[in-house]
């Protein structure tokens, strides 16, 4: 057998090198996903004492406008303000993690993970509290593990759950005088109806500029890793679909963070030249400024006080083209939306109750491109399935799907016709069977 030559040696040694690096950068990105994942399993069941252990032996906590905890013993003092160490008979204190977008250092040594927390919480028979919370956290590496280093949740709204989320709505518990914090807090916001933009980590993923409010602690290189343009063909094409799925992934998180707090322009910034969105029966719209006429007809833009517009990402299935340039998704929303605004005048139940409250679920079958080393979105098409009004629920109303607005004609007719929830409609998958690898048909059809 023939002794490798030195050049060859050297480039192999590169390669390895190059190689061990974006492996570690994903293992990092899942390891800091994992680590926000287990933070939440242990909030829920009021285990304290492991809350505390993720996090730096310098790492600090900030939640609802409490103030700030400095190190361990301050963090495990702040835990006690949520009630007794352990699982109580008849609590409920439920914090789903979700939605994240996670970005790693260059050096392996810190991450921002940005992502959102639905909360159910309370005491049987006494009360039950509806809740949303969007993160801006921070993680480090120490001696090879990764801690959290300050876990930011910025309170969305926290609602008693029979009175619904206006009627119901707490404001956020602010600095407590029998357990004070080591520092103020470092913004200060009000939850609902109040609104708060909280600052992304991260530059807005396709222009590449800061998103509104944003101070952008992270900026992702806007082209692939030079690594992958020397390894091995096979190698490169399996890290690029790895790297894609995360970055698409992301994409689509951020959307679903724009569109809570209406920040139009940069969501329709999230497409391509020719991207089309489509979304319940209103038709096709094509190209960005078409998009952003779209979306502008939804609403005001930007933040505004009194109403919830939150649009929860969930269940993201992707699918990578064996050229590495275009993607599917099939993923799921759910929305939740609500008005305080000049709530006197607008129309209530015989119980009082403001039936301006509306809950929905949506699929997603979306079409991704990747121009110039970015992903984008080609194709937005948002199926609905059903939307109800909070105080009333499914069961009792539902309401029907969206149709082409004489002020607003699309560029295209919808592209498929048909009615949601409770008419038995589901749009069809992009993907085959995982195991069997046989298209599946959903048993299903239009009514």
């Amino acid at each position: 057998m023939a002794t490798p030559a030195p050049a060859d040696l050297t480039v192999l040694a590169r390669q390895v090198e190059q190689l061990a690096n974006e492996v570690g950068r994903l293992n990092d990105v899942q390891a800091v996903r994992k680590l926000q994942h287990a933070y939440g399993y242990y909030l829920d069941k009021n285990m304290w004492d492991e809350v505390v252990a993720l996090f730096a032996e310098d790492g600090a906590a900030e939640i609802a406008q409490r103030g700030i905890y400095r190190g361990r013993t301050s963090i495990r003092r702040m835990m006690d303000l949520f009630g007794p160490q352990g699982v109580q008979h008849g609590h409920m204190h439920n914090h789903i993690q979700l939605q994240p977008v996670i970005h790693v250092s260059a050096d392996h040594t810190q991450a921002w993970v940005r992502s959102r927390a639905v909360s159910q919480l309370g005491v049987y028979n006494v009360v039950g509290i509806w809740g949303d919370s969007v993160y801006e956290s921070r993680f480090k590496k120490v001696n090879g593990d990764w801690q959290i280093a300050y876990e930011h949740p910025y309170t969305t709204y926290f609602s008693d759950y029979d009175k619904g989320i206006i009627a119901g709505a707490r404001p956020v518990p602010g600095i407590s005088d029998t357990n004070p914090p080591d520092a103020p807090p470092s913004e200060v916001y009000g939850s609902f109806p109040k609104v708060y933009l909280p600052p992304f980590h991260y530059a807005h993923p396709v222009t590449g500029k800061p998103i509104r409010n944003g101070n952008p602690a992270y900026q992702e290189a806007r082209a692939a890793p030079a690594s992958q343009q020397t390894l091995p063909a096979a190698v490169a094409t399996q890290l690029n679909a790895l790297e894609a799925t995360r970055e698409i992934e992301s994409l689509q998180n951020t959307y679903g963070f724009l569109v809570d707090k209406a920040l139009w322009r940069e969501v329709a910034d999230l497409f391509a030249d020719d991207g089309t969105l489509e979304i319940g029966g209103r038709g096709v719209f094509k190209g960005r400024e078409r998009i952003y006429e779209y979306l502008r007809f939804l609403g005001p833009e930007g933040p505004i006080e009194g109403r919830l517009i939150n649009h929860i990402q969930l269940q993201p299935l992707i699918t990578i083209s064996a050229d590495g340039q275009h993607a599917m998704m099939r993923s799921r929303v759910l929305a939740q939306g609500a008005d305080a605004r000049n709530i006197s005048q607008l129309q209530a139940d015989s119980k009082g109750v403001p039936t301006h409250i509306y809950t929905g679920l949506c699929f997603y079958e979306n079409h991704y491109v990747k121009e110039h080393g970015v992903w984008k979105l080609a194709k937005l098409q948002g199926y609905f399935r059903m939307y109800t009004l909070e105080h009333e629920g499914w069961a009792v109303r539902a309401l029907p799907i969206t149709r082409v607005e004489a002020t607003l004609p699309p560029d295209l007719p919808p592209s498929v016709n048909y009615q949601i929830y409770p008419h038995p409609w589901f749009p069809p998958y992009h993907y085959v069977h995982p195991v069997t690898n046989k298209v599946v048909d959903i048993p299903t059809a239009l009514p």
